[in-house]
Parts: C-alpha cells; structure tokens; sequence
C-alpha cells in the first residue's frame, strides 16, 4: 500500500546551515516492528517575486524629434517615473528604429 504524508519542514531542520540544505535524509522508525525507513526530504522551492504590473510599448520613430517637439526635455524620463510610481515592476520596450537607445540610453539599463 502506499500512504503519502504531507507536512512542513520543521524550522530547526532548516536552520541547520546557513543557506537549507537542497536536500537531506530523514528516517521513519517503527520501533515495535524495528522498521527503519530512509526517506530524501526536499524543502519546497522558495516563491519567486511576481511582478504587478508590466507595461509593453512600441517606440514612436524619431524618438528624438518627438522630445524636440514637445519642447520638455525630460518627458522620457517623466513618463517612465509616473509609472513606476504607479506600480510599473517591468517595462518592456520595442524600439524598432534605434531611436529610443539614443534618445533614453540610461533607461535600458
């Protein structure tokens, strides 16, 4: 037969090193029955960071002339900070021209 047995990792096994180990062996004992059973223990992966928002735009052409346009140097900039204030964890940005990487080069980094 088989019987699965879902629990928690108790802490003090964790906080053997400094970092959990990947894995270890624990042992299940039946002492009436002098059963010893090995059995490997992984510790569940750590949850990775998700991310709220992303936000994926297409580069207008001439990126350059759009900021000489608008005569506010800083719009680039402007635009990218009231989003990440508003929560923006990820841009993802499309520059089909190259004009963005020369006109906002300190924003791909």
């Amino acid at each position: 037969f088989t019987l699965n047995i879902v629990c928690p990792v108790p802490d003090a096994l964790l906080s053997l090193a400094e970092s959990p180990p990947e894995r270890f062996l624990l042992h299940l004992q039946a002492e009436p029955h002098g059963m010893d059973v090995p059995l490997v223990v992984c510790p569940p992966a750590r949850p990775r960071k998700r991310l709220r928002l992303a936000v994926c735009v297409r580069v207008h052409f001439d990126f350059p002339g759009l900021v000489d346009a608008t005569g506010i140097p800083s719009i680039v900039d402007d635009w990218f900070n009231f989003h990440v204030a508003a929560g923006v964890d990820l841009f993802m940005v499309y520059d089909q021209d190259g004009s963005f990487r020369d006109a906002a080069p300190h924003l791909l980094e």
